[in-house]
């Protein structure tokens, strides 16, 4: 294990460029366990949700079917943010690596895209059903105007669901490394 008594004394506030003070592994048990409860917790209601309808109509509504798909990538996010939590980033102090330490935050680094966009995806599917359940609302009593807003809506989630993905990717400079 290496011991760093020198991290202590860094200051509190660190330059843009300057890499974040080196942290073990062990030292990041604490974001996991936080990262699997409250992705549990999230499943719990999604579940209890659906659970819920299907029990009070015996049928589940296409916004009931888009928040179980949402557990896809949920449930993909949570492995890829298990892999990034144990074996860390390249946003440290590399002097205090050894080679296996750094092609595990190599692997670290480039799990952290993947787990970007599945975040993306889980968030903006359940923006979509947040629509599917206002045009269910509406659907009996307004008609025309309301529909055509919606699809406005839908197809700015798509777009800013594409921009949001292309800018998780355009920020890494180079991309090759």
């Amino acid at each position: 294990m290496v011991s760093i008594p020198h991290i202590a004394a860094r200051q509190l506030y660190r330059e843009d460029n300057d890499p974040a003070p080196y942290r073990t592994i062990l030292a990041d048990n604490p974001t996991l366990l936080i990262t699997w409860w409250a992705t549990g917790c999230s499943l719990f209601i999604i579940l209890a949700r659906c659970f819920g309808r299907y029990v009070r109509t015996m049928r589940l509504f296409r916004d009931d079917q888009w928040m179980l798909l949402s557990i896809i990538p949920l449930l993909v996010r949570l492995s890829l943010a298990h892999v990034v939590l144990k074996y860390g980033t390249n946003n440290t102090q590399p002097d205090l690596l050894n080679e296996e330490e750094i092609r595990r935050r190599e692997v670290g680094s480039q799990v952290v895209l993947a787990a970007r966009v599945f975040f993306a995806i889980y968030v903006w599917i359940q923006k979509f059903c947040i629509t599917e359940f206002y045009q269910r609302l509406t659907t009996q009593f307004w008609k025309g105007v309301y529909d055509v807003g919606l699809k406005i809506v839908r197809w700015g989630l798509l777009a800013t669901l594409v921009a949001s993905i292309i800018s998780t990717f355009v920020e890494c400079q180079p991309f090759d490394q």
